[in-house]
């Protein structure tokens, strides 16, 4: 797809279409390195700062020095959002650099970097259907805190989602726990309480995620970290997603079971959400 769109590249601000990196580089041959994608509202970023800490947190387990500092990143943002991107997304990707053909963790050159954005002006889906996956999460591993670079784990849950016609796919752990869907945490309502599996169950600790649980305090609505079964979401009153570009969208559907309710917390959180958007971007 043809763009008119400026990328970062390792220094250099230069057109999508001329951007590259080496066929050597490690994020390419073996998915070493980390990522992050950050919503934009009225040309600016949502939560920046949290999503550099996660960020940073990924190139430190991995060894990675971090090759620039959170307000040199968010000035190469500022730079791509004068395309006019006044509400769209911004994506950076830093790995470890081109270096050997064989696993290594060392590189004679520097990390490579990429940042992009893209405009986004239609409204996402408010709800989405989903399926149980059999992927499963090893939840005593600690790469499951952080945005790494290799997604296949949950590219064949959303694989097996796609195959039988739905949205998404929920990923259970070892234990048989929720963990989360392929691309968003999970959320669930149960008799007035707002329920999602705490990060050692192996979900990513996500910037959404961690608003919605901020917000559910504010608006005394009580809520837990627990560990769920699938049952407990087949049962809950409400099901939702939460995704820091998505928002939080409604679970519609879960292996064919319709929830009870019309998705009113869900509803209540989601305009706190947006009003939370507003408030700390000033829009």
């Amino acid at each position: 797809m043809r763009s008119n769109n400026y990328a970062y590249v390792n220094g250099a601000f230069v057109p999508e279409a001329q951007a590259s990196v080496s066929i050597y580089d490690s994020g390419f041959l073996f998915g070493d390195g980390v990522f992050e994608t950050m919503p934009i509202y009225g040309g600016r970023i949502f939560r920046f700062h949290q999503h550099v800490r996660r960020l940073f947190a990924g190139l430190e387990r991995l060894k990675i020095d971090p090759p620039f500092s959170a307000e040199a990143l968010l000035g190469i943002f500022q730079k791509l959002c004068e395309q006019d991107i006044k509400h769209g997304v911004a994506r950076v990707y830093v790995t470890r650099g081109p270096g050997a053909t064989v696993l290594s963790t060392t590189s004679p050159l520097q990390p490579t970097v990429v940042a992009i954005v893209w405009s986004h002006a239609s409204p996402y889906p408010e709800t989405l259907r989903a399926v149980i996956s059999s992927i499963r999460v090893d939840n005593e591993s600690s790469l499951t805190r952080i945005k790494s670079a290799n997604r296949l784990m949950y590219v064949l849950a959303k694989q097996e989602a796609d195959h039988v016609g739905v949205d998404e796919a929920l990923l259970l752990n070892q234990s048989g726990h929720v963990v989360e869907f392929s691309a968003y945490n999970v959320f669930a309502v149960i008799d007035g309480r707002l329920i999602t599996p705490p990060v050692s169950e192996g979900a990513l600790p996500g910037i959404t995620r961690e608003a919605v649980m901020q917000l559910a305090q504010k608006l005394e609505i009580p809520s837990l970290e627990v560990r769920m079964k699938p049952a407990d979401l087949l049962n809950a009153n409400e099901v939702f997603a939460t995704n820091s570009i998505r928002e939080i969208v409604a679970v519609d559907g879960l292996n064919g079971n319709r929830p009870d309710e019309k998705h009113h917390v869900t509803l209540q959180l989601r305009q706190a959400y947006r009003d939370l958007v507003r408030e700390e971007l000033r829009l």
